[in-house]
């Protein structure tokens, strides 16, 4: 069974962040924070999946608790939930890397919509990441020495291709030799 995603539902109101839990409860494992020190804090020891950020927060303000995030953790969703509507904070907001941005009083529905779609798009980024072709260290240890090799013998662009070719050939031929013997 698949564990629950996570998500810090972070807002100085006690009664939005409660709201917010409630709402997501049942989906999702909750965590919550009243300020942006308590966020930062929990997000450096928690492992979240996503997190819902107001902006207007005390001890550090929610935009600069994005920047950090996006510091330390590039790949976390940040949603930012706030009441304010002015466009330079959105346009900042989503220019610091903020996923998207919900004005307060927001519709559930939407924010329903919003975190699944975040979190689609991080499944389809990562199976990206996985399809991506990883060498063995084997080959990798042998690229690298061929290449060292090659770079050593002050070759033009087309001996050094020709050269890179014929020594990796034979470094795999003394290779395979070498465990049948």
């Amino acid at each position: 069974m698949e564990r629950k995603k996570r998500i810090m539902v972070v807002d100085d109101d006690r009664n939005i962040r409660e709201s917010i839990a409630n709402l997501l409860a049942d989906e999702y494992e909750v965590l919550l924070a009243e300020d942006g020190e308590q966020a930062l804090t929990e997000i450096k020891k928690e492992r979240l999946d996503l997190v819902l950020l107001d902006v207007r927060l005390p001890k550090i303000d929610g935009l600069e608790v994005l920047k950090i995030i996006k510091d330390s953790k590039p790949n976390l969703p940040v949603i930012i939930v706030s009441a304010v509507e002015e466009i330079k904070t959105v346009v900042t907001s989503l220019r610091s890397g903020a996923y998207h941005y919900l004005t307060k009083p927001f519709n559930v529905q939407e924010l329903e919509i919003i975190i699944r779609q975040a979190f689609k798009e991080v499944k389809q980024e990562n199976d990206q990441k996985q399809e991506t072709f990883e060498l063995p260290p084997e080959i990798e240890m042998l690229i690298n020495e061929v290449t060292r090799k090659t770079l050593e013998k002050n070759l033009t662009l087309k001996e050094a291709n020709r050269n890179f070719e014929r020594e990796l050939a034979n470094l795999i031929t003394e290779k395979i030799y070498s465990k049948r013997t």
